[in-house]
């Protein structure tokens, strides 16, 4: 299985999305959508998850999650490397 890599923006991201998805639903909803992020992740490292290209960033591919979306690239090493978790209303362009 190819490696998936999270930078800290994304990391940073994932706590984000835990901590507004909590106060504003519940603790069983954070889990819930935390967890079809880190899915997604995975398959998309199995190759059972189409992206498309990323217009933002050369080389970047996108995949969406809910209201979502990973932006990742991958390594020399053929790893994943999810470089952002951004809200679809988000301005991407500022923000990567």
């Amino acid at each position: 299985m190819i490696g998936i890599i999270f930078s800290p923006a994304a990391q940073a991201d994932i706590d984000k999305i835990w901590d507004y998805t909590a106060s504003n639903w519940s603790v069983d909803q954070a889990e819930r959508y935390i967890q079809d992020i880190r899915d997604a992740c995975h398959e998309l490292a199995e190759g059972r998850r189409m992206s498309r290209p990323s217009d933002i960033r050369q080389g970047y591919r996108k995949v969406s999650v809910g209201t979502h979306f990973l932006y990742f690239k991958s390594n020399d090493a053929g790893q994943i490397i999810i470089v952002r978790i951004l809200h679809q209303r988000m301005d991407v362009a500022q923000q990567l």
